[in-house]
């Protein structure tokens, strides 16, 4: 029948765990997710690298936040992917299993967008979330 003890146990822990995240490894300015906890005394040190966000939207984090926060964050990670990667390189800007976890982010932002950004122009967020991800999959190397 299970173990429901552990299950409820690791369900606990894992809540704990993304609330901690959203809490201490998030820029408010940015909407971005950080490479390590945040400290005010060292703000200017922080950075949110491409891997930070599709690991985060990748394994649920995200999606857990508050809609308007959700919503916030979603917009600013696709514009850090698009920004870093298709207009400047037409590919992903990680390893081979970044690019996996990036492609779950990009389908999983395009799944569970809010609907006020999957609404506007061509789709609004959806439709740049799988528009991205389809770009990185039929990306052939060469400049286009």
């Amino acid at each position: 029948a299970g173990r429901i003890d552990d299950a409820q146990q690791l369900s606990a822990q894992a809540t704990k765990m993304r609330d901690a995240i959203l809490a201490r490894m998030t820029d408010s300015g940015t909407d971005l997710f950080l490479d390590g906890v945040f400290s005010p005394a060292n703000a200017s040190q922080y950075h949110s690298a491409i891997s930070s966000q599709y690991f985060a939207v990748g394994f649920g984090v995200l999606g857990q936040a508050a809609p308007a926060r959700q919503a916030r964050m979603a917009a600013a990670i696709m514009k850090l992917v698009v920004n870093k990667t298709l207009a400047q390189r037409g590919e992903p800007a990680c390893s081979c299993m970044g690019a996996h976890w990036l492609l779950e982010a990009l389908y999983t932002l395009a799944r569970s967008t809010p609907p006020a950004l999957s609404q506007g122009a061509n789709g609004g967020l959806t439709a740049e979330a799988s528009d991205a991800a389809l770009a990185f999959l039929t990306h052939n190397g060469k400049e286009q």
